[in-house]
């Protein structure tokens, strides 16, 4: 539904309404050259920056508190009440503090995370094209002012509110504030006062996307005084939706709460029953619940995808959604583009096959949508890659854009679209108009009025050309009488394009990556199939495939016409060979994605162009060229800076090794909570005291899970990373490896703990204070060494680089250093209601039980790997 918005000054015209000439007057606008240096400096001074009003933000105390919103720190505060109630302050002094410390690193966890993403967002900015003091240049739409003017074209995401000068074939997608997706026409003509947005057809809005033509216009609003700024609600971000992983993790941290609650509420009515002191009972059992639950897992997962997401982004990618990190993980399917992609996108015109250079030249130059624009006084090209060859080839020979449009001004101009496959330029010279034409050979040679043999010659070296890996050009032109009318609509212009003169072929060559043949072999090792998706002639395509080493023969390649005659079954049915689409459009690409998606799996589809974005958003990974165009960018969840294909494999590499070390910090916390529960439980079945107290139990998490287990996150990547099948979207978390470490590791050692509990209780002598001291330290310190040996699930230790996380080295000495305070320190004994230990208790606990489950670790990897070789 529309709406009317009100102008937030009651000073300001309805732009829309008022003739041209008085906007710009108000403005005091140059049409022409737009406005200098010095006066969009002082006219941001006054209006301030063009961005649009901030939503509610959370502040740092907000976040701080949040952290105390969970049920499980209700029961930790519960259970520091009884201690208080009952004198028992020591206790209930470790209990706050634990609840403080994990706010407090729950806070920074989430504090960092967000920073990431932010900073993330920030470097993805919309770019305008800004006539400044008679020159166009390229700027950050921040920097618009009311006054400037600025060039619009196709893919463009508007950047002000602005009044339209001129226009040509203009589209716009007004759906951002109108609800209607139907692309709506631009003319310069006034509107009514009280026209509604979607009816003021001489203004484009900030935030709307340029569907297809160009053109100028002055900005009018900047900021929060633009028709999106005034919507307070389509300001505010909304939240990220959480991924599959965080909802397969949410329940299963949700199904283990339930568990150890019930375990928790059992223990406890037994201890009653066995006539142990109630209100000890009720701080053990909740701490032993909240200690066995992996309620710091939602964190890690957090940091470990921002991590993951700063890595790929030093990497030359840009992940804009938390998702993308984790599901570039699974990614099966990589369709790729060639231009820029698995090329360097720097197209140069090499070879001229016809008998008019001087005609081939001005189609070149003039049946082009790239700019020119001046940096650090020098004039540059900016545009698509194939338009910036051909205006350099225009440039190369010696011709001047400007006096050449001085010359012959341009009366007419029809942009490249998918279904034209051609650009047309219209000029008057004198009495006369010229029209120049580029575009695809077998399209260009359709509208020429040439004779037959001349058409079989020129697609003999079409074909010629493009099997030696060219990009070809057909170039055509035509003199007709010039029209009296000097405005004519794009149906009249598409009738003048026929019955042209043929002029020659351009061929264009654009250098391959270097690394990307090599990069793509990694790709496939990695059990990644990897498809060549281009616009060129299947000749083309199939010499760079063939240079890339893809397949070329057969039904590994498909053509976008051949495409067109399958039905969707025998599309599917032909992914299992294909490797190279030529001739492709965006309507090929999103069939494709459905197609593979039919198959179960996990595609990243590349795309630089507006008409890309629904395939972008198909896909579960949509890839943007850093290059392209605002909507596409908008579109994906991945953005290449850099253009290349290797990227998209380094932020897979990334992906997977973000998956890996989520597996590995839940495989660690998962063991944890078993060790806790066998000797807790255990305890009841032969009825003897705890053998740790509540406040210990706690101490342990602290020590174990929030210090080695938050380092996990920054585990590096594992050299056989790439060397693997992608792991499939619905596998678990814990998967059959990861189960049998945690119940062989645990079952082993968590019984000859108890027992030598069971042991130094019956026949040892010692104190209980300082049984309690040894089953703490033995309970504890086996993490910070057995950490090293779940840097890799399946590889032997003596195959893993220890020290290559500097974090975990710093998390487990911080964390020994924390145990040996908590025994040899009088402070920490009085309130852990612990003893200094003699030299060998001392080494037996810290050494001789941590070295006993670092064994059973490696066994039970080394048993797995045995058994999963034989099936």
């Amino acid at each position: 539904m529309q709406a009317e918005t009100k102008n937030n000054n009651p000073d300001l015209p309805h732009w829309h309404s008022i003739p041209l000439d008085d906007a710009l007057r108000r403005l005091s606008a140059n049409p022409n050259a737009g406005l200098t240096a010095g006066e969009a400096a002082n006219r941001q001074k006054a209006w301030g920056k063009n961005v649009l009003p901030k939503g509610k933000t959370v502040s740092a105390l907000e976040r701080f508190l949040r952290q105390f919103t969970s049920p499980l720190v209700y029961i930790l505060l519960f259970a520091a009440a009884l201690t208080w109630w009952i004198g028992e302050y020591a206790d209930m002094t470790v209990i706050l503090i634990v609840v403080i410390l994990n706010a407090i690193i729950g806070f920074f966890q989430e504090y960092r995370a967000n920073k990431i993403f932010e900073k993330l967002k920030a470097i993805v900015r919309v770019q305008a094209l800004v006539f400044r003091g008679g020159k166009i240049a390229t700027m950050d739409s921040q920097e618009l002012v009311p006054g400037d003017l600025i060039v619009i074209k196709s893919g463009d995401k508007v950047p002000a509110d602005a009044r339209l000068i001129s226009v040509n074939d203009l589209q716009t997608d007004e759906a951002l504030l109108t609800g209607e997706s139907k692309p709506v026409s631009k003319i310069l003509d006034t509107a009514p006062e009280k026209a509604l947005v979607g009816d003021r057809h001489n203004m484009v809005f900030m935030g709307t996307v340029v569907e297809q033509g160009e053109g100028r216009a002055v900005v009018v609003s900047t900021g929060g005084r633009t028709e999106i700024g005034q919507i307070s609600l389509l300001t505010q971000s909304a939240d990220e939706e959480d991924s599959p992983l965080q909802k397969r993790m949410g329940k299963l941290a949700k199904f283990l709460t339930e568990l150890f609650v019930v375990i928790s509420a059992a223990i406890f009515i037994i201890g009653i029953a066995e006539g142990d002191p109630w209100v000890e009972m009720i701080t053990t059992t909740v701490a032993v619940a909240v200690a066995a639950i992996p309620e710091g897992l939602p964190a890690v997962i957090s940091i470990v995808l921002a991590v993951s997401s700063k890595k790929i982004l030093e990497k030359k990618g840009l992940v804009l959604k938390l998702l993308a990190a984790e599901t570039l993980g699974s990614t099966a399917v990589i369709c790729t583009d060639k231009t820029g992609t698995l090329t360097y996108g720097r197209m140069k015109v090499e070879e001229l096959h016809t008998k008019d250079e001087g005609e081939a030249e001005l189609a070149l130059g003039l049946a082009n949508e790239a700019i020119i624009e001046e940096r650090d006084g020098k004039k540059v090209v900016r545009g698509e890659a194939t338009d910036k060859a051909k205006l350099e080839k225009f440039l190369g020979a010696g011709l001047d854009f400007e006096q050449t449009l001085q010359k012959m001004p341009r009366v007419g101009f029809l942009p490249f679209h998918d279904e034209r496959k051609y650009i047309a330029s219209f000029h008057q010279d004198g009495k006369k108009m010229r029209i120049f034409v580029s575009g695809a050979p077998e399209y260009v040679l359709r509208l020429c009025d040439t004779a037959e043999a001349l058409k079989k010659e020129s697609q003999k070296t079409y074909e010629s050309l493009a099997a030696r890996g060219f990009r070809v050009i057909g170039l055509a032109a035509k003199t007709v009488p010039l029209p009296k009318k000097r405005e004519f609509s794009t149906a009249e212009l598409l009738k003048l394009v026929n019955k042209l003169d043929y002029v020659g072929l351009a061929a264009i060559r654009d250098p391959i990556r270097e690394e990307v043949k090599q990069t793509i072999a990694l790709t496939k090792q990695a059990g990644i199939r990897v498809i060549m998706i281009t616009g060129d002639h299947v000749l083309t395509a199939k010499a760079i495939g063939l240079e890339l080493g893809l397949r070329t023969s057969g039904k590994s390649v498909l053509t976008g016409e051949e495409m067109d005659t399958m039905s969707d079954r025998e599309l599917i049915e032909s992914l299992t060979t294909l490797e190279i689409i030529a001739r492709v459009n965006p309507v090929h690409k999103m069939r494709i994605i459905n197609a593979w998606q039919k198959l179960g799996a996990i595609v990243a589809m590349t795309g630089d162009g507006v008409n890309d974005a629904p395939a972008l958003k198909a896909a579960e990974i949509g890839v943007a060229l850093g290059s392209g165009t605002d909507v596409a960018k908008e579109a994906s969840d991945l953005i290449l800076l850099d253009d290349g294909f290797s990227t998209i494999t380094a932020a897979v590499a990334e992906g997977r090794t973000a998956f890996a070390n989520i597996r590995k910090a839940t495989v660690v916390v998962m063991s944890n909570a078993f060790t806790e529960l066998v000797l807790i439980t255990s305890t009841l079945i032969f009825h003897t005291p705890f053998p740790v107290t509540a406040v210990q139990i706690l101490w342990v998490n602290i020590v174990e899970d929030s210090l080695p287990v938050l380092a996990m996150a920054f585990e590096p990547e594992e050299e056989d990373i790439m060397k693997t099948r992608p792991t499939s979207p619905g596998e678990p978390i814990l998967d059959r490896a990861s189960k049998f470490i945690i119940f062989g590791v645990s079952i082993v050692t968590d019984l000859a703990l108890v027992g030598i509990f069971l042991y130094l209780y019956r026949y040892s002598g010692w104190e209980f204070v300082k049984i309690q001291t040894f089953i703490f330290i033995a309970t504890a310190t086996p993490t910070l060494l057995n950490i090293f040996a779940f840097k890799s699930l399946r590889r032997p230790i003596y195959r893993i680089k220890l020290f290559n996380n500097t974090f975990l080295i710093i998390a487990v000495a911080a964390g020994l250093a924390l145990m040996l305070m908590a025994i040899y320190l009088p402070f920490f004994n009085r309130f852990l209601k612990t003893v200094p230990l003699p030299v060998w208790p001392a080494l037996a606990a810290f050494v001789a039980f941590p070295l006993l489950k670092l064994l059973m670790v490696e066994l039970t990897k080394w048993w797995y790997r045995a058994h999963a070789a034989k099936t």
